[in-house]
């Protein structure tokens, strides 16, 4: 047999190798566990085992947003009340010189709002669970 070339180590004789077996099944402890093998990446230039990555912390839960803002009082001019046995209806103006627009209890304007009460002396609105009471225009004579 010829001797291998340089730089290449020679291979084992199977006198040798059958030496070798016997020992490496003697200590019953195997090189390598599962546990091992998957703690250490297995590509890695390090080979390191794997540091435990914190889990990221949770989001801080948003403030509550501000209730919405309730609606704008009504802008309206009562300028006619009609209180009878059986009717009642009020007269409403936006501005003083528009024409006006007669309404029942339980009408709607415009805006949303709902007549509740008319009495002779006081009207009360409603929108979104917010009533407002209003009174009558009363026209002063300048002195």
């Amino acid at each position: 047999m010829a001797p291998p070339p340089a730089g290449r180590p020679r291979p084992a004789a199977p006198l040798e190798v059958s030496m070798i077996l016997p020992a490496l099944h003697a200590e019953r402890t195997p090189a390598f566990t599962p546990e091992a093998l998957i703690a250490r990446p297995l590509f890695s230039a390090t080979r390191r085992p794997r540091e435990e990555i914190e889990p990221a912390p949770e989001p801080e839960a948003p403030e509550p947003a501000a209730p919405p803002a309730p609606p704008a009082p009504p802008s309206y001019l009562v300028d006619g009340v009609m209180v009878f046995a059986e009717t009642r209806k009020i007269l409403l103006r936006r501005q003083s010189r528009e024409p006006g627009q007669w309404l029942s209890l339980g009408d709607t304007t415009q805006e949303g709002w709902t007549i509740l009460s008319i009495q002779a002396d006081e009207i009360v609105l409603e929108q979104g669970g917010r009533s407002v009471a209003m009174s009558p225009r009363t026209w002063r004579s300048l002195r």
